[in-house]
């Protein structure tokens, strides 16, 4: 466990992936906190000291370096994405050539990118 990350699968119903998708960015995020629509659904069922927690906090990864070593490489593993993908794959090459791979949307765009490319996903 000396060099382990903890990966968790998040809620991946295809229903609660429909519901998240609709729901405005200010109920994705809010004043800092991460999940604010989940935390508001579960404010009557959990206390607040577990609720709105801050102690718990994800460690930093050198995703701008990863960026910066894997952009050569994107556009051919990326170019399985379908056509009807709601990825806009230019979009995210200028803001990785402007700099801004450091960004903390840019990995997981590259990373669903990825994946819809390799597991040749359907949208």
């Amino acid at each position: 466990m000396a060099f382990s990350i903890e990966a968790r699968v998040p809620h991946l119903s295809a229903g609660m992936i429909d519901f998240a998708l609709t729901l405005p960015p200010s109920w994705q995020v809010r004043g800092g906190w991460t999940k604010f629509a989940l935390r508001k659904a579960m404010e009557n069922r959990l206390p607040e000291n577990i609720l709105w927690n801050r102690r718990k906090q994800g460690f930093p990864i050198p995703q701008e370096q990863w960026v910066r070593t894997l952009r050569p490489h994107l556009n051919s593993w990326l170019e399985g994405l379908p056509p009807d993908s709601p990825l806009n794959t230019d979009a995210l090459f200028r803001a990785i050539d402007n700099g801004q791979g450091g960004a903390f949307h840019i990995w997981k765009v590259v990373s669903v990118a990825m994946w819809i490319s390799l597991f040749s996903v359907r949208c």
